[in-house]
């Protein structure tokens, strides 16, 4: 979350490099959950590890909507 917090406060630019630094930060950010299940899952409740899911499906969607997006512009 904190990832997604930083990069959202650096899209000051607007054009392809905007949508270039949301690519960036969401793969960062898929990255972090993707390794926060695999590392910590097993010594979490499984609530814990479930929302922790929910964040990653979360940012793998948002990246395939600005895929969809830049590849419709």
């Amino acid at each position: 979350m904190a990832e997604t917090d930083i990069c959202e406060a650096k899209q000051l630019v607007e054009g392809d490099h905007d949508i270039s630094l949301s690519v960036s930060c969401l793969r960062g950010e898929i990255a972090f959950w993707q390794d926060m299940i695999e590392s910590r899952s097993g010594a979490l409740p499984p609530e814990a590890t479930e929302r922790m899911r929910h964040a990653l499906a979360l940012a793998e969607k948002r990246l395939s909507g600005l895929h969809t997006s830049r590849h419709a512009a």
